[in-house]
């Protein structure tokens, strides 16, 4: 019988918790629509649409926006792409231990685009681990 007492106890405090969570949304809902009723009487006076993003956008924004500067050119985004802007920075060949020191990807990563890029003709095995620029 106890623990019908408890049951009964946990159930009734969780449809209390549920029942105010759904108090909170019902108050919600009704707020909204008493905003879009208002909206609605303006708009049906002939005064326009309401300005409610302008003018939420005007009163809250008070920071100043910097526009960084534009990058001459965009940084790299696939393993290729930053491998060979190793190879174009470079004077002479590249290892491997250079390319995952400046790239930051492992080195599996790289033995597998160094492939790619060797199949592609953009690059040459000039010894074991050590490659350059076609």
């Amino acid at each position: 019988m106890k623990e019908q007492d408890t049951f009964f106890k946990i159930v009734g405090s969780g449809l209390r918790i549920l029942a105010g969570g759904i108090h909170a949304v019902a108050e919600r809902i009704e707020a909204l629509a008493t905003e879009q009723r208002g909206r609605e009487d303006i708009e049906d006076r002939g005064f326009g649409s309401w300005p409610a993003q302008e003018a939420t956008e005007s009163a809250h924004s008070t920071k100043i926006r910097v526009t960084p500067e534009p990058a001459e050119k965009p940084p790299p985004t696939n393993a290729p792409d930053t491998i060979m802007v190793v190879f174009e920075e470079s004077e002479g060949p590249v290892d491997i231990d250079r390319l995952a020191a400046e790239t930051g990807l492992e080195r599996r990563k790289i033995h597998n685009t160094l492939y790619r890029l060797k199949k592609q003709g953009k690059i040459r095995n000039v010894a074991k681990g050590v490659y350059t620029k076609c």
